[in-house]
């Protein structure tokens, strides 16, 4: 497989932990990142606040498979796999946005600030 097949795939996961990672410390919620790509510590975390919110984990099984293409990356994968994954990775996002759109709006804020920050210089 090439490296422009896995591409979207990992900018796809990464934009999904990124977003888990603004949800996290604007929530207060007690984690810690492990590796680069190290999904474990985002499983823990997003059960623990959605048992705490009373809120359904069952999409968290969309972040369980994005976790496990990404811990057989670096050996060959099915592009099927890896498409479905990618899939997994914007399901996920959309289901974080809409389950937890505080976050979300605030996250949007910054980036439009930063936005016109930079415009400006």
């Amino acid at each position: 497989m090439r490296k422009s097949q896995k591409g979207p795939f990992l900018l796809a996961a990464k934009r999904m932990m990124r977003e888990m990672q603004h949800l996290f410390n604007s929530g207060s919620v007690p984690w810690q990142a492990v590796g680069p790509f190290d999904l474990r510590p985002y499983i823990t975390a997003m059960l623990r606040l959605c048992e705490e919110r009373h809120i359904d984990n069952h999409p968290i099984d969309h972040l369980r498979q994005v976790a496990r293409v990404l811990q057989a990356l670096p050996g060959p994968i099915d592009i099927t796999e890896l498409n479905a994954a990618q899939e997994s990775a914007v399901q996920y996002e959309q289901w974080l946005s809409s389950t937890f759109p505080e976050a979300f709006a605030e996250m949007r804020r910054q980036a439009s600030q930063r936005a016109r920050k930079h415009a400006l210089n």
